[in-house]
């Protein structure tokens, strides 16, 4: 899917951006203004909300009329897929594991080079093995499994006083999780 600038997406385009002006407009006087009303802190949310928002729901409801397409057979992950499915947990898993450790020179450290990693796989997208492309092989289960080790990195990370134990646990269990899952079938990628 490419998205082309035509003539007719450009008021959609400066609308978007003439409003997200006017919220960082307000946003900044509800931060740097003391005597603006406490209401005011609100009104940038509100604002992203209905108009971004807005925009959305009017085009899902243009969609919902659009004929259902055809139900796509699972097909087996085929090996690259399988295996960056199985690099996705690992990564997850990783974080979990550090972000749960002591602050420290070298538990930060070692975290910033796993994201930075994740980065550079982010970038290279459109390698067979890439984010989009294992991403769009998924289906229910692996989107499950993504969605419960995001939950539980979340958890380990967040909550102070987790033992590092208990990080460890949690990401083997992360990384685990995304090894067995990495066996269902998956999304024919050639519907």
């Amino acid at each position: 899917m490419q998205l082309r600038l035509t003539w007719s997406r450009w008021p959609i385009l400066l609308a978007g951006g003439a409003l997200t002006v006017v919220v960082l407009v307000v946003f900044g006087f509800a931060v740097f203004y003391p005597g603006f009303p406490e209401i005011g802190v609100w009104i940038p949310a509100v604002l992203m909300l209905v108009g971004f928002g807005g925009y959305g729901a009017v085009q899902l409801a243009l969609a919902s009329g659009d004929p259902r397409p055809p139900r796509s057979m699972p097909k087996p992950l085929p090996r690259a897929m399988r295996w960056g499915t199985i690099c996705v947990g690992v990564a997850l898993g990783v974080m979990a594991m550090l972000g749960s450790a002591p602050d420290g020179v070298l538990a930060s450290t070692l975290l910033l080079l796993v994201v930075l990693m994740t980065f550079v796989w982010l970038v290279a997208a459109r390698s067979e093995m890439g984010l989009p492309a294992v991403g769009a092989s998924w289906r229910w289960p692996h989107q499950l499994a993504f969605a419960a080790a995001g939950c539980a990195l979340a958890l380990l990370v967040l909550l102070d006083g987790v033992p590092i134990g208990l990080g460890f646990v949690g990401g083997l269990g992360i990384i685990a999780l995304f090894v067995a899952v990495s066996f269902v079938p998956g999304r024919d990628l050639r519907d």
